[in-house]
């Protein structure tokens, strides 16, 4: 649908500004625009580009941010993490094509915070995107070595691939 099409990246844009903890119908959204945004975007992801800087403008990289945003805000008031929340946040980390990788860049950007978040299921799906010699898990590994807030937690659970990113990030 052309429509669906032209709305694909406004539509996460006005979601992300939109006050979605006071508005529930809004929250539920998420998952329906994540699938819009990456249907309607079959552009490859381009090797050279710096992953996290497209990731912030992206579609799919500014609903998995308020995502991140909306489960902070619940675990802030001890409240418990909605599991819808949780299930966004593994449909995000499973997402297919370039809008897909930039939901991982963002998982993976804050990783010291997603790998602390009870009932999370992301670890090993962000674990297998970050193996290989592919463009996008490359990508990944620099994202996840870039962040100097690199917590104990993400060490953890990613010691390979941080390992294998500062290497890689030195042979540059």
């Amino acid at each position: 649908d052309p429509l669906l099409e032209q709305i694909a990246y406004p539509l996460p844009n006005l979601h992300w500004r939109a006050p979605r903890r006071q508005e529930p119908a809004i929250a539920a959204w998420l998952p329906r625009l994540l699938a819009n945004a990456v249907a309607h975007d079959q552009e490859p992801l381009e090797p050279t580009r710096d992953l996290y800087s497209d990731t912030i403008n992206s579609a799919a990289g500014r609903l998995t941010e308020a995502l991140l945003l909306d489960i902070e805000h619940f675990r802030q008031n001890e409240e418990p993490v909605p599991p819808a929340l949780i299930g966004s946040m593994t449909n995000a980390a499973g997402a297919a094509g370039r809008q897909g990788a930039f939901a991982r860049a963002a998982l993976i950007h804050a990783a010291g915070f997603v790998t602390t978040i009870e009932g999370q299921q992301v670890e090993p799906i962000l674990g297998a995107a970050m193996q290989g010699e592919g463009h996008e898990a490359l990508a990944l590994r620099a994202v996840l070595v870039s962040d100097t807030r690199l917590s104990a937690a993400a060490s953890r659970a990613f010691p390979r691939f941080i390992l294998q990113g500062v290497h890689e990030l030195a042979a540059r």
